[in-house]
């Protein structure tokens, strides 16, 4: 007499692999939270989100107090649906709420800290074009060189900034290239916007996907 392995059990699904764990340790993974034991989250979440779409990353925040939230967080377009799909499958887990891509931030001024320099993008404009016919657009973003991004790190910044006045499902979903440029007076260049009304902007400029 012979046995096989059953398909289901060679195929297992990596999102229900994860939430079966999470549900079995999520008291662990709060106290690591709430003490900050960055070291035992990362070993821990890290090589278990990346199994659910490669490049994956993870975060927990207070985004839904007095719940802790779970980011699942997709790097590139493509783990997008995979990243979705894993957290629509997420069982109900007391004191969790459970997201797919970082929310876009509720920002007073659009101060950020990168490379141990702070910059400030509030006098930043940007330049959108959309193409087939509002599928998706890319941006031109434009500082002078007193507001402008430590050198080097300007395409990052951008995107950083982009990402926190979207979302990150919009501007993975929506946003094509980021093309950052310093020049002396942004008030010389046509057709350009302020930078805290791109999500309106966008929003109104693209048509809707589904």
């Amino acid at each position: 007499m012979f046995f096989t392995m059953s398909r289901s059990l060679i195929m297992a699904d990596p999102a229900d692999e994860f939430w079966r764990w999470f549900v079995a340790h999520d008291k662990a993974v709060r106290e690591a939270y709430e003490s900050q034991n960055a070291h035992w989250l990362d070993a821990e979440l890290t090589p278990r989100v990346e199994r659910i779409a490669t490049g994956t990353s993870w975060e927990i925040g207070p985004y839904s107090p007095p719940d802790n939230t779970l980011v699942l967080s997709p790097e590139t377009r493509k783990e997008l649906s995979a990243v979705k799909a894993a957290v629509a499958s997420a069982p109900r887990v007391s004191g969790w709420q459970f997201i797919a891509c970082k929310p876009p931030k509720q920002l007073l001024s659009l101060t950020f800290e990168f490379a141990n320099v702070s910059t400030n993008a509030d006098s930043w404009v940007y330049r959108m074009t959309s193409y087939n016919q509002g599928e998706f657009a890319d941006l031109e973003i434009f500082f002078e060189p007193s507001a402008a991004p430590p050198s080097g790190e300007e395409a990052t910044l951008c995107e950083l900034v982009v990402e926190a006045l979207l979302g990150e499902e919009l501007r993975l979903d929506r946003i094509g290239a980021i093309t950052p440029a310093s020049v002396a007076d942004v008030r010389a260049i046509e057709n350009t916007t302020a930078m805290r009304h791109l999500r309106p902007h966008l929003i109104q400029t693209l048509r809707p996907l589904h």
